[in-house]
């Protein structure tokens, strides 16, 4: 395990060589509490879930940025915790997927994808005179004893 990209998962991700690589770090990170806690147990992965949604609520309660909702660890709680409780519903029986129903999420995935791919606005022009300083966004942190604004 490369221990040296975990610090590349705080903050904004402007700063990296690498700038896609925050999302290996914090891969890293969330493998391993799957591999030592959330995936262990069900109630494990419930309380994750809990967790990933608190911090959710909490950053949209705290105004804090976008960064703060997609480039951290503990952002990515929910996602992963919803993981391990399919994993948890399909060791039970309770998912049952059949090939038709594979095939309309395959065809809802298309539709989306395709959906995306539309250009709904055209491309802001250029304006020169706007401060890039002025203008640059600010990540807030949303745990209660940290309230410090990174630039």
């Amino acid at each position: 395990m490369n221990v040296l990209v975990l610090p590349l998962q705080f903050g904004e991700p402007q700063f990296r060589m690498v700038p896609p690589y925050w999302s290996v770090a914090i891969e890293i990170q969330m493998y391993l509490l799957l591999f030592l806690f959330i995936a262990r147990h069900e109630r494990l992965a419930l309380l994750a879930l809990a967790a990933g949604a608190f911090y959710h609520l909490a950053c949209l309660s705290d105004d804090a940025g976008f960064g703060a909702r997609y480039f951290t660890a503990p952002a990515a709680m929910l996602s992963f915790s919803i993981g391990a409780l399919i994993y948890f519903g399909a060791k039970r029986g309770l998912l049952n997927v059949s090939p038709a129903t594979t095939a309309w999420a395959f065809a809802a995935w298309t539709v989306n994808l395709s959906a995306g791919q539309i250009r709904r606005n055209p491309t802001p022009k250029f304006e020169p005179n706007i401060d890039p300083i002025k203008y640059r966004p600010k990540l807030k942190c949303c745990f209660p004893l940290e309230r410090a604004t990174y630039l």
